[in-house]
């Protein structure tokens, strides 16, 4: 029985994210509920074991029983990009971006963000930065 509960549960999300115009929200399941949040709102999501943990820019942050890995194939591909493999970032909300020893990706809450050596090409694409 609580197989098929945690089935009903996984095909709701997938239903409300398959609504979703071009997902202007993102169907977030943790424990006992299911939160709706605006893509608009996510600074960014860092995974923590089988977790993802949403940062948002109102200060809060909503923990999700789903992997990083499955919010990287859900979030807009336009906005969102995957730094490192442990980071999913908002490219709205970056403040700057720092060169120095690395990129990092500095945001509104004060964090600071490494984007890994592998990903830095592509992410100079991303945010169509031409050197």
């Amino acid at each position: 029985m609580e197989r098929s509960y945690q089935n009903q549960k996984i095909n709701a999300i997938q239903l409300l994210n398959s609504f979703n115009q071009p997902n202007d929200y993102v169907a977030v399941s943790s424990l006992d509920k299911i939160e709706l949040i605006p893509t608009a709102e996510i600074i960014y999501c860092q995974a923590e074991g089988r977790y993802t943990t949403f940062f948002l820019l109102n200060g809060n942050k909503i923990i999700s029983s789903k992997n990083l890995g499955e919010y990287n194939t859900i979030l807009d591909p336009n906005y969102f990009f995957r730094i490192h493999h442990s980071f999913i970032i908002n490219l709205r909300h970056i403040v700057k971006i720092s060169k120095k020893e690395g990129y990092f990706c500095e945001f509104p809450n004060g964090a600071l963000l490494a984007v890994a050596k592998r990903r830095q090409e592509d992410f100079n694409k991303f945010i169509k930065l031409k050197e």
